[in-house]
Protein backbone atom coordinates (compact mmCIF):
# COMPACT_ATOMS: atom_id res chain seq x y z
CA UNK A 1 0.00 0.00 0.00
CA UNK A 2 1.34 3.44 -1.18
CA UNK A 3 2.12 5.67 1.68
CA UNK A 4 -0.43 9.01 2.17
CA UNK A 5 1.24 12.55 2.10
CA UNK A 6 -0.71 15.73 2.74
CA UNK A 7 0.57 18.93 1.37
CA UNK A 8 -0.18 21.93 2.68
CA UNK A 9 1.15 25.58 1.07
CA UNK A 10 -1.51 28.91 0.74
CA UNK A 11 0.08 28.65 -2.97
CA UNK A 12 -2.29 27.00 -5.02
CA UNK A 13 0.51 26.89 -7.95
CA UNK A 14 3.20 25.80 -6.01
CA UNK A 15 1.31 23.70 -3.81
CA UNK A 16 -0.88 21.54 -6.58
CA UNK A 17 3.04 21.16 -8.86
CA UNK A 18 4.18 19.00 -5.57
CA UNK A 19 0.88 17.08 -5.11
CA UNK A 20 1.11 16.07 -8.88
CA UNK A 21 4.64 15.55 -8.65
CA UNK A 22 3.96 12.99 -5.96
CA UNK A 23 0.83 11.19 -7.31
CA UNK A 24 3.26 10.09 -10.49
CA UNK A 25 5.25 8.46 -7.56
CA UNK A 26 2.71 6.64 -6.72
CA UNK A 27 1.59 8.43 -3.45
CA UNK A 28 -2.04 9.04 -2.24
CA UNK A 29 -1.57 12.98 -2.17
CA UNK A 30 -3.99 15.15 -0.39
CA UNK A 31 -3.61 18.63 -0.43
CA UNK A 32 -4.65 21.97 2.26
CA UNK A 33 -4.58 25.34 1.03
CA UNK A 34 -4.07 26.58 4.81
CA UNK A 35 -3.32 25.81 8.24
CA UNK A 36 -6.26 25.23 9.58
CA UNK A 37 -7.46 22.74 7.16
CA UNK A 38 -4.60 21.06 7.45
CA UNK A 39 -4.72 20.52 11.42
CA UNK A 40 -8.53 19.23 10.28
CA UNK A 41 -7.33 16.93 7.92
CA UNK A 42 -4.85 15.32 10.22
CA UNK A 43 -7.19 15.28 12.98
CA UNK A 44 -9.60 13.46 10.66
CA UNK A 45 -7.45 11.23 8.76
CA UNK A 46 -4.21 9.36 9.10
CA UNK A 47 -0.87 10.49 6.98
CA UNK A 48 2.44 8.92 6.88
CA UNK A 49 4.36 12.50 5.84
CA UNK A 50 3.04 16.11 5.65
CA UNK A 51 4.92 18.33 3.60
CA UNK A 52 4.26 21.61 4.78
CA UNK A 53 5.29 25.16 4.12
CA UNK A 54 6.17 27.13 6.82
CA UNK A 55 4.77 30.81 5.76
CA UNK A 56 1.04 30.78 5.51
CA UNK A 57 -1.85 33.50 6.77
CA UNK A 58 -3.33 32.58 9.64
CA UNK A 59 -3.04 29.39 11.07
CA UNK A 60 1.34 29.00 9.95
CA UNK A 61 3.45 26.21 9.86
CA UNK A 62 4.80 26.18 13.21
CA UNK A 63 1.02 25.67 14.26
CA UNK A 64 0.31 22.92 12.62
CA UNK A 65 3.49 21.41 13.13
CA UNK A 66 2.99 21.50 16.92
CA UNK A 67 -0.84 20.57 16.38
CA UNK A 68 0.83 17.84 13.94
CA UNK A 69 2.50 16.51 17.25
CA UNK A 70 -0.96 16.31 19.29
CA UNK A 71 -3.24 14.85 16.73
CA UNK A 72 -0.52 12.48 14.79
CA UNK A 73 2.55 11.96 16.49
CA UNK A 74 3.66 8.89 13.79
CA UNK A 75 3.01 11.41 11.05
CA UNK A 76 6.47 12.57 9.70
CA UNK A 77 6.58 16.22 8.73
CA UNK A 78 9.34 17.78 5.73
CA UNK A 79 8.93 21.82 6.12
CA UNK A 80 8.90 23.95 3.23
CA UNK A 81 10.35 26.73 3.05
CA UNK A 82 12.49 30.09 1.03
CA UNK A 83 15.61 30.70 1.54
CA UNK A 84 15.37 33.61 3.70
CA UNK A 85 13.88 31.43 6.38
CA UNK A 86 16.58 28.91 7.29
CA UNK A 87 16.58 30.21 10.70
CA UNK A 88 12.70 29.32 10.96
CA UNK A 89 13.22 25.78 9.57
CA UNK A 90 15.94 24.82 11.79
CA UNK A 91 13.07 25.83 14.53
CA UNK A 92 11.07 23.84 12.92
CA UNK A 93 13.42 20.78 13.26
CA UNK A 94 14.02 21.35 16.81
CA UNK A 95 10.31 21.00 17.35
CA UNK A 96 9.97 17.87 15.46
CA UNK A 97 9.41 18.63 12.21
CA UNK A 98 11.71 15.41 10.31
CA UNK A 99 13.78 17.36 7.41
CA UNK A 100 13.41 20.86 5.91
CA UNK A 101 13.48 21.50 1.98
CA UNK A 102 14.38 25.29 0.79
CA UNK A 103 12.54 26.56 -1.73
CA UNK A 104 13.37 25.90 -4.84
CA UNK A 105 13.46 22.68 -4.47
CA UNK A 106 13.95 20.64 -7.40
CA UNK A 107 11.43 17.27 -7.89
CA UNK A 108 14.10 14.91 -7.23
CA UNK A 109 15.16 16.53 -3.63
CA UNK A 110 11.15 16.60 -2.84
CA UNK A 111 10.63 13.06 -3.99
CA UNK A 112 13.83 11.53 -1.92
CA UNK A 113 13.15 13.35 0.77
CA UNK A 114 9.14 12.48 0.68
CA UNK A 115 10.53 8.92 0.58
CA UNK A 116 12.78 8.67 3.42
CA UNK A 117 10.11 10.37 5.32
CA UNK A 118 7.91 7.41 4.57
CA UNK A 119 10.11 4.40 5.07
CA UNK A 120 10.73 6.28 8.78
CA UNK A 121 7.10 5.78 9.42
CA UNK A 122 6.76 2.86 8.63
CA UNK A 123 9.83 2.14 10.42
CA UNK A 124 7.80 3.47 13.32
CA UNK A 125 4.78 1.94 12.93
CA UNK A 126 6.20 -1.28 13.00
CA UNK A 127 8.23 -0.59 16.38
CA UNK A 128 4.92 0.29 17.62
CA UNK A 129 3.63 -3.10 16.20
CA UNK A 130 6.58 -5.04 17.67
CA UNK A 131 5.93 -3.33 21.19
CA UNK A 132 1.87 -3.63 21.50
CA UNK A 133 2.39 -7.39 20.31
CA UNK A 134 4.70 -8.08 23.28
CA UNK A 135 2.84 -6.26 25.91
CA UNK A 136 -0.19 -8.20 24.51
CA UNK A 137 1.44 -11.54 24.83
CA UNK A 138 2.82 -10.56 28.25
CA UNK A 139 -0.88 -10.15 29.31
CA UNK A 140 -1.83 -13.13 28.47
CA UNK A 141 0.72 -15.34 30.02
CA UNK A 142 0.42 -13.33 33.04
CA UNK A 143 -3.72 -12.92 32.68
CA UNK A 144 -6.37 -14.89 34.52
CA UNK A 145 -6.75 -17.50 32.24
CA UNK A 146 -2.68 -17.58 31.70
CA UNK A 147 -1.38 -16.89 35.22
CA UNK A 148 2.55 -18.23 34.58
CA UNK A 149 3.15 -18.57 38.57
CA UNK A 150 -0.36 -19.91 39.55
CA UNK A 151 -0.36 -22.42 36.94
CA UNK A 152 3.53 -23.64 37.35
CA UNK A 153 2.31 -23.56 41.05
CA UNK A 154 -0.39 -26.08 40.71
CA UNK A 155 1.91 -28.61 39.37
CA UNK A 156 2.52 -32.39 41.33
CA UNK A 157 5.37 -31.58 43.36
CA UNK A 158 5.96 -28.25 43.02
CA UNK A 159 6.40 -26.32 46.26
CA UNK A 160 7.38 -22.53 45.03
CA UNK A 161 7.48 -20.44 42.37
CA UNK A 162 9.29 -17.34 42.23
CA UNK A 163 8.48 -14.87 39.36
CA UNK A 164 11.55 -13.36 38.26
CA UNK A 165 10.06 -11.21 35.76
CA UNK A 166 9.44 -11.28 31.97
CA UNK A 167 7.93 -14.40 32.00
CA UNK A 168 10.54 -16.02 33.55
CA UNK A 169 10.28 -18.52 37.11
CA UNK A 170 12.33 -20.55 39.27
CA UNK A 171 10.60 -23.63 40.31
CA UNK A 172 11.05 -25.24 43.54
CA UNK A 173 10.18 -28.73 43.85
CA UNK A 174 9.84 -31.83 46.41
CA UNK A 175 13.16 -33.59 46.59
CA UNK A 176 13.20 -36.94 44.34
CA UNK A 177 10.47 -35.06 41.97
CA UNK A 178 11.22 -33.60 38.64
CA UNK A 179 8.44 -31.21 37.50
CA UNK A 180 10.25 -30.84 34.11
CA UNK A 181 7.93 -32.98 31.84
CA UNK A 182 4.76 -32.01 33.68
CA UNK A 183 6.26 -28.17 32.64
CA UNK A 184 6.36 -28.72 29.41
CA UNK A 185 3.02 -30.89 29.26
CA UNK A 186 1.74 -27.48 30.82
CA UNK A 187 3.40 -25.62 28.53
CA UNK A 188 2.10 -27.60 25.21
CA UNK A 189 -1.58 -27.23 26.94
CA UNK A 190 -1.71 -23.59 27.12
CA UNK A 191 -0.22 -22.65 24.18
CA UNK A 192 3.15 -21.66 25.32
CA UNK A 193 6.70 -21.92 23.93
CA UNK A 194 9.76 -22.88 26.32
CA UNK A 195 12.47 -20.61 25.86
CA UNK A 196 14.48 -22.34 28.15
CA UNK A 197 14.37 -25.11 30.73
CA UNK A 198 16.93 -25.94 33.01
CA UNK A 199 17.85 -26.80 36.47
CA UNK A 200 20.13 -25.05 38.19
CA UNK A 201 23.81 -27.18 39.00
CA UNK A 202 23.46 -26.31 42.47
CA UNK A 203 20.37 -28.62 43.31
CA UNK A 204 17.90 -30.12 41.51
CA UNK A 205 15.25 -28.87 43.44
CA UNK A 206 15.42 -25.79 41.44
CA UNK A 207 14.57 -25.41 37.77
CA UNK A 208 14.23 -22.20 35.71
CA UNK A 209 11.69 -21.88 33.22
CA UNK A 210 11.49 -18.98 30.46
CA UNK A 211 7.87 -19.07 28.94
CA UNK A 212 6.42 -16.99 25.90
CA UNK A 213 3.42 -16.78 23.80
CA UNK A 214 6.16 -15.85 21.02
CA UNK A 215 5.83 -18.35 17.72
CA UNK A 216 9.22 -19.56 18.08
CA UNK A 217 10.47 -23.25 18.55
CA UNK A 218 11.66 -24.61 21.84
CA UNK A 219 14.94 -24.67 23.23
CA UNK A 220 15.90 -28.11 24.32
CA UNK A 221 15.66 -28.98 28.21
CA UNK A 222 18.89 -28.59 29.71
CA UNK A 223 20.11 -30.38 33.07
Amino acid sequence: MSSRVLVVDDDDVGRATMADILRLEGYQVDEAGGGREALARLARDAYDVVLLDLKMPGVDGVAVLQGAAEVAPETQVVVFTAHGSMESAIQAVRHGAYDYLLKPASAADVVACIARAAARRQARSRERRLVQSSEAALAELRGADGDGREALLSLPGVTGVEDRGACSYLVEHAPGSDPREAIFRLAVARGWVLITMTATQASLEDVFVRLTTREEPPAAMEV
